[in-house]
């Protein structure tokens, strides 16, 4: 297989972007290890066609040969509409009963047809980017189609389980409830179907990798979150101590997971350290919640940061205090890359391997993770043995080439077998 070029439809949820969220970095690190073996046709879904517009055309530059932006409107999209302009409460009850769960994007046989004419092909491989792109590419490549020989979708996380955490409804309806749990059990569903139909499912983590072979009966392939791993610049010295926490706001886990760190932590470390404690929010798409804590008790909020090195840079402290979602954190990966001692929930750096007080220190109520916070704040040398630690440890497991490296070799292996 060395050497073969290899054509690949690379069907994604997401807008790859090596300084985006998480999700993004992580399609444009597959983007890039497809396009080291050949032309990439890409295809995104139409919310990202009209709100990124201006991002279409920097694809290139990460190896997509052509992209395809979809230009229908996902069903669940039209079910929404369709009950938001019914008056009627029965109506209302029976649409949100029949309504399709939200992964399905899947499209009629009529639009399939056009599609397939318009993606040409023939494909070597068909690569999905979460489980909504490979409902999509199950429906516009059926079984009985020229469908790529070997099909394979990285679902990133597992999205049933990811979807139980995140239920924080107060008091749901039992309408809703009994939506709720239809749901989740479609997804449960859909994981089964796709580890059984296609030729490999790719998963974060061992940890999540167990859940979901006890879930499907299939191994998935562990291909870690990665970042970049290099020179990088000294924690500062200064009056002041530095708390960064990088995330995307609008992701309810980060968001409710600051408001208990803001709310039952950051007091307890103000009171010790006063207005030598300082914190910092950096990420995308802050939300009201965050916004309204920007200048308050030694909180900065930042938007979107063009280059988060220069936040690394200026902090001493990461905090990880996330309660619900799956999956591995990236943000926890990127603090062991700069060499910055980091303090986190169980939950927070689940899957990473990391091994409390050798590399990071985990707390998962206030008091611990005040304490944790404040002896790290008064003790350079425990920060520095921390933050090196976690980087010989990340980089071991988590450097992007090694990734890469990895996946291709078993994909092009996958291919020679088809």
């Amino acid at each position: 297989m060395t050497g073969k070029i290899v054509r690949t439809l690379m069907v994604s949820r997401e807008l790859p972007d090596p300084n985006g969220i998480g999700v993004e970095r992580r399609a444009a690190q597959h983007l890039g290890m497809l396009a080291a073996m050949g032309p990439v046709t890409l295809v995104l879904p139409k919310s990202i066609g009209a709100a990124r517009s201006d991002r279409i055309a920097g694809l290139a530059t990460l190896g997509a040969s052509t992209v395809i932006i979809r230009e229908e409107t996902p069903r669940p999209a039209i079910a929404r509409m369709e009950l938001h302009e019914t008056a009627s409460k029965p109506l209302r009850m029976w649409l949100a009963l029949k309504r399709p769960p939200e992964f399905d994007e899947s499209v009629d046989e009529h639009l399939a047809r056009t599609y397939r004419d318009r993606l040409g092909g023939p494909f070597d491989l068909l690569f999905a980017f979460r489980l909504t792109s490979a409902v999509w590419a199950d429906s516009v490549y059926p079984a009985n189609t020229t469908r790529p020989k070997t099909a394979i979708v990285d679902l990133d996380d597992i999205e049933s389980i990811n979807f139980y955490n995140n239920q924080n409804e107060p008091s749901p309806s039992r309408l809703r409830r009994l939506a709720l749990r239809r749901d989740r059990w479609a997804l449960k569903s859909m994981e089964r179907q796709l580890a059984r139909s296609w030729s490999a499912t790719l998963l974060c983590s061992a940890l999540d990798a167990g859940r979901f072979e006890k879930l499907t009966g299939v191994r998935p392939w562990i291909v870690p979150n990665s970042v970049k791993f290099g020179a990088v610049e000294p924690e500062q010295s200064g009056q002041k101590v530095q708390f960064l926490f990088v995330g995307t706001f609008g992701y309810p886990p980060n968001e409710n997971g600051l408001r208990w760190f803001s709310e039952a932590v950051w007091p307890a470390i103000r009171a010790k350290l006063g207005e030598r404690a300082e914190l910092t929010l950096a990420g995308y798409r802050p939300t009201p919640v965050i916004s309204a804590m920007d200048g308050a008790n030694g909180i900065r909020v930042l938007g979107n940061v063009a280059d988060l090195a220069e936040v690394y840079t200026a902090a001493n402290i990461v905090i990880v205090p996330l309660f619900s979602g799956s999956g591995t954190r990236i943000k926890v990966i990127e603090a062991a890359a700069m060499q910055r001692a980091i303090i986190s929930t169980t939950l927070g750096c689940e899957g990473l391997d990391l091994v409390a007080g050798k590399h990071i220190e985990i707390a998962d109520d206030p008091a611990t993770f005040a304490d944790a916070a404040i002896r790290l704040a008064t003790d350079p040398e425990r920060r520095k043995i921390l933050a090196m630690a976690a980087c010989r440890h990340a980089e071991t497991l988590f450097s992007i080439d090694q990734v890469r490296a990895d996946l291709k070799r078993k994909i092009s292996e996958k291919i020679a077998e088809a």
